[in-house]
C-alpha cells in the first residue's frame, strides 16, 4: 500500500467543502463543529492559494459567486454558438498573461465599510505578485453567499494592463495602446 501526502491545496478545499456543506447537525454545537467552521478559508486565503499552490487549484480554490459563475457560462455558451475557441478573454485573467512564472506573490486584505445592516459581507483582497517579473495588482471581490465566501469580481490595476473581468466577459478585452485619436462631433 503507497500513502502519498496530501496535494498542496488540500486543507483549502476540505474547507472549501465544509464552508459548502455548512455545520453537520451530528457535530452541531460541539467543539468538532466550531473547530469545522474555523477551517473555513478566508478570501486571503483562497486568492494566495491560487498563486502558491499554483494556477491549477483555481476551480477548487476560488469558488465564484452566482453573478460571475452565470458570466461565465454566457462567455463558453458563446463560444460554443460562434465556434471561438478562444473567446473573450484570450488570456488567463488570474495571472493577467498568457503563460506564467510567479513570484513575490503576496495579498493584502480590506473589509468594506459603509455596508448597510441588510447588504451581505463583502471583502476585498489585493493580489500583488510578479509574472516573468513585471508586477501584477489584481482586486479579487468577494461576497459571502450561500454561506461561504464567493468570488464576485475581479479587476485589474496593474498599469497599462487595466480590465475588469466581468465586463470582459461581455464585451471583450480593448485594451487602449498609447494616445488614441479620438474624433470630436465638430470634425
Amino acid at each position: 500500500m503507497t500513502i502519498r501526502p496530501p496535494r498542496a491545496g488540500t486543507a483549502i478545499a476540505a474547507a472549501l467543502v465544509f464552508a459548502a456543506l455548512g455545520p453537520s447537525p451530528l457535530l452541531a454545537g460541539s467543539q468538532e463543529a466550531e473547530e469545522a467552521a474555523a477551517q473555513e478559508s478566508t478570501p486571503a486565503d483562497q486568492v494566495l492559494s491560487i498563486y502558491v499552490d499554483g494556477i491549477e487549484c483555481l476551480n477548487e480554490c476560488l469558488p465564484l459567486a452566482k453573478s460571475l459563475e452565470k458570466a461565465f457560462a454566457d462567455e463558453e455558451a458563446r463560444k460554443e454558438e460562434y465556434d471561438e475557441p478562444i473567446g473573450r478573454l484570450g488570456f488567463a485573467w488570474e495571472v493577467n498573461g498568457q503563460d506564467a512564472i510567479i513570484t513575490n506573490a503576496r495579498v493584502k486584505t480590506y473589509e468594506v465599510i459603509g455596508q448597510g445592516k441588510d447588504d451581505p459581507e463583502r471583502q476585498v483582497v489585493t493580489a500583488y505578485f510578479d509574472n516573468f517579473d513585471q508586477p501584477q495588482v489584481l482586486d479579487y471581490y468577494f461576497v459571502r453567499e450561500d454561506g461561504r465566501w464567493a468570488l464576485e469580481e475581479v479587476v485589474s490595476v496593474t498599469p497599462g494592463r487595466e480590465w475588469v473581468l466581468s465586463l470582459m466577459l461581455r464585451y471583450g478585452f480593448y485594451g487602449h495602446e498609447g494616445e488614441a485619436e479620438v474624433e470630436s462631433e465638430g470634425n
